[in-house]
């Protein structure tokens, strides 16, 4: 099998044009680019065989990464996916999957795509994500299914119907290729279709618009839902939606690359999944917890978004030992009737972690104050021990409140503040973002364990400061505090 990454499209432009690269060439906060993250989760997919159609700044694609094939769109300042595809008509052979260049994703992704019965499958996303993205979403962008089908474009329907939009990924069987070429041979009665492409209507046509065209009773689209793993990169933030999913999906892709904090082991799955194979499930919890103390917690897809916040909304159920099912059932079941009262989705999922011991600070912290946007990092915490909930729920009175300038020096700081500051400027690197919304926890050992992150939702996002003028003020201030004691 091969993967064939469209990448013609016009990447990052400087002035100095020996600075200016292609679109794959972008970087992640670590240095990871976007050509990178899709050959990881190809290679993991078993997809060896990598060609890339470029056209801005191509060598210097070729010349870092010579282990890819290549093809050259001379046209792609104009052109569109479809003629793009077609730069590669001598590779359209066998099962093929069709990937842009503007999206990073995992493997499962790919996976979900290939496991899918159809000859040709659109990755598509569910209505959920319209609002994850900073950008607004055009109707033309939006598609329809009927039973599982890629049927139209959102002009054909109304307002109301549910409609998703396109992942930039297409997977083609080996018969699907086939069917494909011949009913696009068919209807455009040419030899080359790259020749037929380069000029008139068709120039600047999109694969996806063809294959609706194509759609018939012969030739059906088939249509994968996308709930998680997958990031469109269209400006500084996706790279961070990518890390920030779920409240289960976060902690899962933070697991392991974490050095002044810990993650709880977890189980997790969806409502779908707990309706199939309920005991399977909780013989698993039972086997991997035993006679622990354990929490059941709640990862809605709708939870938390970019735009919205649904704290409190949701709950958790605490079970004294993991292997009374019955207790874990019931515990479960309440949790799924929480998302009920909130909206339905059957991909909402549930985890289970161990109930941490000897807890002797926990709360929550933002990595900019919440009213303002103002650079500091404020720690709401419960010095209780044993607690974890305090801050979460609003039940106990008393809470302490710390503010830090975030570039202040902190010699003087209790030891325990000094780890959250680094447990923060750590998450802020690793996710490439600096507004955090952080539940934590510190044990009687001085382990920092993180609950979890999310964006911060401000309360009134015009009063949001800018920060490098903040900045610029707090060095005036100190400037004449200097003055004033000379």
């Amino acid at each position: 099998m091969k993967a064939i990454i469209l990448s013609a499209e016009r990447g990052i432009r400087r002035i100095d044009a020996t600075k200016s690269y292609p679109f794959v060439l972008k970087e992640d906060p670590h240095g990871k680019r976007i050509v990178e993250w899709l050959s990881a989760a190809l290679h993991k997919c078993g997809i060896q065989d990598i060609i890339i159609v470029g056209g801005y700044h191509i060598e210097k694609i070729i010349q870092e990464y010579p282990q890819f094939r290549y093809y050259y769109n001379s046209n792609w300042q104009e052109s569109g996916s479809l003629f793009s595809l077609f730069c590669a008509e001598n590779e359209l052979k066998g099962p093929c999957l069709i990937s842009n260049s503007n999206v990073v994703y995992h493997s499962h992704v790919v996976e979900k795509l290939l496991s899918t019965k159809g000859d040709v499958v659109v990755g598509v996303l569910p209505k959920a994500a319209h609002n994850s993205y900073s950008r607004d979403i055009s109707e033309s962008e939006k598609i329809f299914l009927k039973d599982g089908n890629l049927i139209s474009a959102s002009f054909q329907h109304s307002s109301s119907e549910d409609s998703f939009l396109f992942s930039g990924l297409i997977f083609f069987t080996e018969r699907g290729m086939q069917r494909f070429l011949k009913k696009t041979n068919a209807m455009f009665r040419a030899e080359s279709f790259k020749e037929l492409l380069s000029s008139g209507d068709h120039h600047q046509s999109e694969i996806l618009d063809l294959l609706i065209k194509l759609n018939d009773s012969e030739f059906q689209v088939k249509a994968s839902v996308i709930d998680d793993g997958l990031a469109w990169i269209d400006n500084s933030f996706t790279f961070s939606k990518f890390v920030l999913g779920t409240k289960a999906q976060t902690l899962e892709n933070l697991e392991g690359k974490l050095r002044h904090s810990h993650i709880l082991e977890q189980i997790k799955f969806t409502r779908q999944q707990w309706k199939e194979q309920t005991d399977q499930i909780l013989n698993e919890i039972s086997d991997r917890f035993g006679d622990e103390k354990i929490i059941i917690r709640s990862s809605a897809i709708e939870e938390d978004s970019w735009t919205h916040s649904h704290a409190g909304k949701f709950h958790s159920e605490v079970v004294s030992e993991a292997s009374d099912t019955t207790s874990v059932k019931n515990s479960i079941a309440s949790v799924i009737l929480c998302f009920e009262r909130n909206g339905q989705n059957k991909q909402d999922q549930i985890f289970v972690q161990p109930f941490l011991k000897d807890v002797i600070l926990s709360g929550v912290l933002f990595t900019k104050d919440l009213e303002t946007g103002a650079p500091y990092l404020v720690i709401n915490c419960d010095k209780r021990e044993g607690a974890t909930n305090g801050v979460t729920s609003g039940s106990v009175d008393n809470l302490c409140t710390y503010f830090f300038y975030k570039k202040a020096a902190t010699p003087d700081l209790e030891e325990n503040y000094l780890k959250l500051i680094k447990m923060t400027s750590e998450l802020e690197h690793l996710i490439g973002h600096d507004a955090l919304d952080i539940e934590f926890a510190i044990d009687k050992l001085g382990e920092c364990y993180l609950f979890q992150v999310r964006p911060m939702i401000f309360k009134n996002k015009k009063l949001v400061i800018d920060e490098q003028d903040f900045d610029e003020e707090i060095d005036l201030l100190y400037l004449y505090k200097n003055y004033l004691k000379n």
